[in-house]
């Protein structure tokens, strides 16, 4: 599978029908990251270092 980037992920999340509640993005200080929400309501930030 490789490096799991978190494009990857984002994808992984869409594909298991999870809610994205924040599109990935490229943050200006070197992050890129979304927000999901888990089955239980709780929003999670997934993100990658450069």
């Amino acid at each position: 599978m490789g490096e799991l980037t978190a494009q990857r992920a984002a994808a992984a999340a869409l594909a298991a029908g999870a809610e994205i509640v924040h599109e990935l993005t490229e943050e200006p200080w070197g992050v890129r990251r979304f927000f999901v929400r888990d089955p239980d309501g709780h929003v999670i930030n997934v993100l990658a270092h450069d």
